[in-house]
């Protein structure tokens, strides 16, 4: 399903209940306004964001999305809880380098095994809460700056590793994930103890 350049608004519940949407779905950058619950039902497996904003709670409770979500070049902010309790969501979650800010917990149940951005700094409570993503996260040389909390909660990681690139690190960014480490060590007292566990 691809909405056409010509929709700037999809309104609340627009697409609820719609079971039978089950393949991809690509959002373009002419859709400058979502609300709540667009597409809670659709069971879309392949997900192409590139409004120029995702706002708070826009896609929450899409909880039989599966597969990748990739937010677009032309993306720059992403609200608070955008993408809570799409739970299904399992496969990569790629992110472009337009984005400059994330709000917390926008991606909270969300089961992600791979991850992909261009950022180069990672916001302040973005990824927290985000329990449900396994297996170790990579974060990208692109890298500068982690905010505090930005990977608080994510407790089901077996490990995250921080390239050297990153030279700020602010306190509780990586609170309660088993293992960090750091230019390819273990870390336990760059950042703090509350950095760490």
């Amino acid at each position: 399903m691809t909405i056409p350049n010509s929709v700037t608004i999809i309104g609340g519940g627009a697409f609820n209940g719609c079971t039978g949407l089950n393949g991809s779905l690509t959002i373009p950058n002419s859709v400058s306004e979502f609300y709540y619950y667009s597409f809670e039902g659709t069971k879309f497996h392949n997900v192409s964001i590139d409004a120029s904003s995702i706002p708070t709670g826009a896609f929450q409770g899409c909880s039989d999305w599966t597969g990748d979500l990739t937010i677009g070049n032309n993306v720059t902010s992403i609200g608070n809880g955008a993408f809570a309790n799409c739970t299904g969501l399992n496969g990569t979650l790629t992110i472009s380098n337009g984005v400059t800010t994330i709000g917390g917990s926008a991606f909270q149940g969300t089961a992600f095994n791979a991850f992909d951005i261009g950022m180069t700094t990672i916001p302040s409570g973005a990824f927290s809460g985000c329990n449900a993503w396994t297996g170790n996260i990579l974060i990208p040389n692109s890298v500068t700056t982690i905010g505090g909390g930005a990977f608080s909660g994510c407790t089901s990681l077996t490990s995250i590793t921080v390239p050297s690139s990153v030279v700020s690190v602010d306190d509780g960014a990586f609170w309660h994930v088993p293992q960090v480490y750091y230019n390819g060590s273990l870390n336990t007292t760059n950042w703090g103890a509350d950095a760490i566990n």
